[in-house]
């Protein structure tokens, strides 16, 4: 064998062993080659609840990683966290537990998964939080892949966020209310004093009573129905849409701009200025007489001002 054919099978070779090599670290961990040992492998059930006094709380927060958290409306004058499901694991210690964090008038619970992951995981898990109707101090729910469900109260502040888990609010109200997400959707049906919306790419749809608002996005689009606009709309997007609908008798100060999208309002305006040339689409101008400034700036996105 000359010199040179035996070359290539030793590069051939080491190439391959290395391939081997760098397979087997990623499958140790991911957790994908090693099986389930002998009685360990199956369900899990889980079952787990903390529960608080509401009188003296004035601050909730909670925290999960891909559980759903969904709070419930009761009437009683307790607090009741519950994580609960079932899990399919390969190693029993893989299964989260409830962990406190609560001091003074704070209550502070989260999702706690082990720090390393051994084997095959997956489950149903959710937290479902048990809140009085009387509560209306501060709530904040946080959750990486997990959806976050509210459909009632009125809050001092409130505030949600997630990675790519959805959020929906329904018939809520805040003093404050500040909603994110990566790229996850936000669906909220809220009144509220101040409110803050942010995506990089998922959709925003707010509809009810607000005040001033400010919502920012990257390629998700902006839908909002709003029954009364009485302080300053701040909406600013790189390629989605915007949507506004505001009341017939509505009167406010609009300064809409796109780069490339189009700029469409149904309400009479007195024109401060405009134009429509490439790279500029913007529209300035009164309605009604005038009121709160109504701002929206997107690249490409398109703009729709309705009723």
């Amino acid at each position: 064998m000359n010199s040179r054919l035996r070359n290539i099978i030793l590069i051939a070779a080491a190439v391959a062993v290395g391939s081997l090599g760098v397979a087997a670290v990623i499958s140790a961990v991911s957790g994908i080659t090693k099986p389930a040992e002998a009685g360990q492998a199956g369900v899990v059930a889980i079952d787990e609840e903390r529960s608080y006094g509401i009188t003296g709380t004035e601050s909730i927060e909670l925290s999960s990683v891909s559980e759903d958290i969904e709070f419930i409306e009761t009437d009683g004058s307790e607090i009741r966290i519950r994580l609960h499901g079932t899990m399919r694991t390969g190693r029993s210690e893989n299964a989260p537990t409830l962990e406190e964090r609560s001091t003074g008038r704070k209550i502070e619970v989260r999702v706690r998964h082990p720090l390393r992951t051994i084997g095959f995981y997956s489950s149903d898990l959710r937290m479902d939080v048990y809140l009085p109707a009387g509560y209306s101090g501060s709530l904040k729910a946080v959750s990486v892949s997990g959806e976050i469900m509210l459909g009632f109260g009125d809050y001092a502040e409130l505030e949600t966020r997630t990675t790519s888990g959805d959020v929906t609010l329904e018939e809520v109200a805040a003093g404050r209310l500040s909603l994110h997400s990566v790229s996850g959707a936000i669906r909220a049906s809220a009144a509220s004093g101040v409110t803050e919306a942010g995506t990089t790419s998922g959709d925003i749809r707010i509809e009810g009573e607000t005040g001033e608002t400010g919502v920012r996005t990257v390629s998700g689009s902006v839908d909002l129905t709003l029954k009364r606009l009485e302080r300053s709309l701040d909406i600013n997007t790189t390629s989605g849409d915007v949507r506004i609908a505001l009341q017939e008798e509505s009167a406010f100060e609009l300064s809409a701009r796109s780069t490339s999208g189009d700029i469409d309002c149904s309400f009479p305006i007195t024109l401060s200025g405009s134009s429509s040339k490439p790279g500029n689409n913007t529209l300035n101008g009164s309605v009604g007489s005038g009121g709160p400034p109504v701002n929206i700036k997107t690249v490409s996105g398109d703009i729709e001002i309705g009723k």
